[in-house]
């Protein structure tokens, strides 16, 4: 993370998915049935010890946005009933410590916690440290909102963002529309890989404006290559 002034009261909002699924994938040979919920339960408590504002942040179900396409995330096998069980062992844990736990239905933790960061920022001088191992969520970071990975606890700010994607985090939802979404199953344009996004939203700064000036100019008068311009 590159240096910046980090507001004095900070509110952690967790993931709670993020955590819960590296952690199942490397318990479940241990005897400890109950190991998922444990480590999860410890990692929550860890995170956000010395932090007086938190909260965790749950999936709930399908999605609304399976309504949308009936492809999203259609890659990834039904949640084996063994996690949903020991999340919702930890839910109950966290709960009972006096943790927020947040779950709405047809929503996920994304939603909700975009939601938070949203109504975070409305109190001055708030800052948010968002906990997530999802890139989409790096479009909220700001000058007061930082992301933590859930996955080796580094965290990134506008620079590091930047830094590690070559674009704005505002730019980070068209960046991934145009580089697509293995892990959602959201395909991107084909021919487009990161470096060819970042460059396209540094010029264009944003798709709609890409797409504006393709149907006014043309893509060979915007320098844009006759393969890039036809996938586009």
């Amino acid at each position: 993370m590159t240096e910046q002034s980090v507001p004095q009261r900070e509110v952690v909002l967790i993931d709670l998915s993020s955590l819960a699924y590296p952690i199942w994938h490397t318990s479940q040979s241990d005897p400890d049935p109950n190991k998922t919920c444990t480590l999860t339960v410890a990692r929550v408590r860890a995170l956000t010890s010395a932090k007086p504002y938190a909260a965790v942040c749950c999936d709930s179900g399908r999605s609304f946005r399976c309504e949308i396409a009936t492809t999203y995330k259609a890659n990834r096998p039904e949640q084996d009933g063994t996690l949903r069980h020991q999340i919702a062992l930890a839910c109950e844990q966290l709960a009972a410590d006096g943790f927020p736990v947040w779950s709405v239905k047809g929503f996920e933790a994304d939603d909700l916690i975009a939601t938070a960061v949203t109504r975070a920022l409305q109190v001055p001088d708030l800052g948010v440290v968002v906990v997530t191992a999802d890139k989409d969520l790096l479009q909220l970071v700001s000058q007061r909102v930082r992301a933590m990975s859930a996955r080796d606890g580094s965290v990134l700010d506008e620079e590091g963002v930047g830094v590690k994607f070559g674009v704005r985090p505002a730019q980070i939802r068209d960046y991934l529309t145009l580089v697509g979404d293995s892990s959602d199953n959201v395909a991107g344009v084909r021919g487009v890989g990161p470096k060819t996004a970042a460059d396209l939203l540094a010029k264009f700064d944003t798709i709609q404006n890409l797409y504006e000036q393709l149907e006014a100019k043309g893509g060979a008068s915007i320098g844009i290559k006759p393969a890039i311009s036809a996938a586009l």
